[in-house]
């Protein structure tokens, strides 16, 4: 196997319905492969239903009045809205366009906001539509995923209207710190936050398949993580074990199974992808250079193995428990990767990051401990394999309202 290259974080992901040789030379991307006749059939039952309800509700699309765009890509975009005052009498149900903010709004009114997701219905995969709607129809319980509230469609696009959640991407977030590593206690938090959503998605038997900073919310204020955009997600009929046929994801974050077309759990592929967003969040870099690990793989070299950057060259101490972590989940075998239910039961995700240290105050513990020096371990070695000291708080970082 041959050494990995890092490579910078500095470009966002694009998303590949399908990976092919030809998409790292810039050729238009296929539509993803359904081997399985069965379940096309069957997510095309799940489409004619909810369009018959959505149109058969047509006056829903009365119902929001769109207040600020936020993103616009190939297969359609997402805005910010408000419930029209008028609801469902509406006039002509075109949408009056402001200039205000979300934050401004939500601070000077209290209507609810939500997020629209417009998406072409000619340019989208049909299954995967489906799929994003029905994982939003089943995912409403967990509170690191924004609820979904309904979909629609028109003759052109479909609709679906989700709960909005005020923060920006990680991506976004990292870039606004150019690209500065975060320090190992506030990732902790950020990685508890999704391995939550993820393994709630699992249990439901739903793979997101498209982990990527800019698939994840961030409100550094309250220091809540939302996984959100579904659009590439498996819908697995038995388990979320069940192997997926469909090679898609962003090139930078997925598996070496998925590189080289082979059958893949589509929850093992989360892992991986969730363990480059954690090398990135405590590094700054990615840790693999995505051309160098393709052919090398093509050509039967083997993928890079991961490597972690000197201690000199990182801001901020990365522990020994998170890197063992990230070894365990950028396994290159999927046999030996660890499963997505285990992340929580390791010692780094088990560790405690000691919130009273934030304030300069020592537990219960700690006081007991100094009253009785002959019972203390070696403190300084504690310390510094705790990462969670006061030293490394953050700037700007505000402590949680309530311990």
């Amino acid at each position: 196997m041959t050494s990995s290259t890092p490579t910078s974080v500095r470009r966002k992901a694009h998303t590949c319905p399908v990976l092919k040789q030809e998409d790292i030379l810039g050729s238009p991307i296929s539509e993803p492969v359904d081997t399985n006749r069965k379940q096309t059939i069957q997510n095309s039952e799940i489409t004619n239903h909810w369009a018959s309800k959505a149109e058969h509700s047509n006056k829903m699309s009365h119902k929001y009045t769109i207040i600020k765009a936020l993103d616009k890509g190939s297969f359609g975009e997402v805005s910010l809205a408000t419930l029209n005052p008028n609801g469902a009498s509406a006039g002509t149900g075109t949408a009056s366009v402001t200039t205000c903010t979300a934050t401004g709004l939500r601070r000077n009114s209290s209507e609810s906001i939500f997020v629209i997701k417009k998406i072409d219905k000619e340019k989208a995969n049909d299954t995967l539509l489906t799929n994003e709607i029905e994982a939003g129809s089943r995912l409403k319980e967990s509170s690191h995923i924004p609820k979904f509230v309904e979909s629609y469609t028109d003759t052109k696009y479909c609709y679906m209207v989700f709960e909005y959640f005020q923060g920006m991407n990680l991506y976004s977030f990292l870039e606004s710190r150019n690209f500065k590593p975060l320090r190992e206690h506030q990732v902790k938090r950020i990685m508890r936050q999704l391995v939550d959503a993820l393994i709630y998605s699992h249990q439901n038997k739903i793979c997101h398949r498209d982990l990527k900073l800019e698939n994840i919310l961030y409100n550094h204020k309250k220091r809540r993580a939302n996984l959100i955009d579904f659009g590439l997600c498996a819908i697995n009929s038995i388990s979320c074990a069940d192997i997926c046929n469909n090679w898609c994801g962003s090139p930078d974050y997925v598996c070496p199974e998925i590189l080289i077309q082979q059958p893949y759990s589509g929850c093992l592929s989360d892992v991986w992808s969730l363990g480059i967003i954690l090398y990135v969040l405590l590094f700054g870099q990615m840790p693999f250079n995505f051309k160098e690990r393709y052919y090398a793989l093509q050509h039967g070299d083997g993928h890079p193995e991961l490597e972690f950057p000197n201690d000199k060259d990182v801001p901020h101490r990365v522990s020994e428990q998170v890197k063992d972590l990230m070894k365990k989940m950028l396994t290159i075998d999927p046999r030996q990767r660890i499963s997505m239910e285990e992340i929580p039961h390791t010692k780094w995700m088990k560790k405690s990051m000691n919130i009273l240290s934030l304030f300069g105050l020592k537990s219960h513990t700690a006081i007991h401990k100094d009253e009785h020096p002959h019972t203390a371990c070696n403190k300084g070695a504690a310390k510094e394999e705790h990462g969670d000291s006061p030293a490394q708080k953050e700037e700007g970082d505000q402590p949680p309202s309530q311990l």
